[in-house]
């Protein structure tokens, strides 16, 4: 019959329309694969020579600290060091983490204080000790905490204990109510009276600073020594 005829010209015109769909997205989806597959690999390539920039530009000033010929000059460069590294943790933490622009914080203090206890310790009875919560937090928050971790653990690992004087570093981070708390603490020799130690040396400006960039204080208590930085949870959500 002419309408059964018609019929199946139309379904037999429907199926070879179905095959060649299906023949297009099977190319389409090779071709997105060949492209993440480039994407990977330019990512990874990008990564190593940030990664080696990083490690270029520490070696050229650690060389330039020995070569400085005074102790300020050099304790200067080194402590950039320190913060380079700081930084070259961050961006490994960026890498690993499958959400992009986020970083697992707890693995990146350990990774930061790892460095510290690995550059400043120096055969001494003094431990470095992490205790933290994990938590994602931005890239843009994570940096500043890293600095600030930095600079605290390595003025305790350079002047809170005395010569022969073992004892502990210790950082923190743990959730309070509705705020997140970073603290560094040392069983040292302890410290001047508040006034005195806020207003000393850019290392503590910086670590001010840095607390003001996660929109959060910067406050230290005595015996033990202990700074604090406490700033809001919301921004974990940013």
């Amino acid at each position: 019959m002419p309408h059964d005829a018609a019929c199946h010209a139309a379904l037999a015109e429907t199926q070879e329309q179905l095959v060649a769909l299906r023949q297009e997205l099977a190319a389409a989806r090779e071709q997105l694969a060949v492209a993440q597959q480039r994407l990977g690999a330019l990512h990874h390539e990008l990564t190593h020579r940030v990664k080696n920039n990083f490690q270029l530009v520490g070696s050229l000033l650690r060389l330039q600290a020995r070569r400085a010929g005074n102790d300020t000059a050099a304790r200067i460069l080194n402590t950039t060091v320190l913060r380079i590294q700081g930084m070259s943790a961050l961006h490994e933490s960026l890498y690993r983490n499958r959400d992009i622009g986020r970083v697992e914080l707890s693995h990146y203090i350990r990774e930061v204080c790892g460095r510290l206890a690995d550059s400043l310790v120096d055969g001494r009875d003094i431990r470095v000790t992490v205790q933290a919560e994990p938590t994602e937090l931005p890239g843009e928050y994570a940096l500043p905490l890293g600095l600030a971790i930095s600079e605290l653990v390595s003025n305790a690992l350079r002047h809170a204990f005395t010569q022969g004087q073992g004892g502990e570093v210790h950082v923190s981070f743990r959730r309070e109510g509705e705020d997140f708390v970073l603290a560094v603490r040392d069983t040292g020799q302890g410290i001047e009276d508040r006034d005195t130690v806020l207003s000393r040396g850019f290392g503590l400006l910086l670590v001010s600073s840095c607390a003001h960039q996660v929109e959060g204080e910067l406050e230290f208590t005595e015996h033990p020594t202990t700074f604090f930085i406490r700033f809001p949870m919301a921004i974990a959500a940013a």
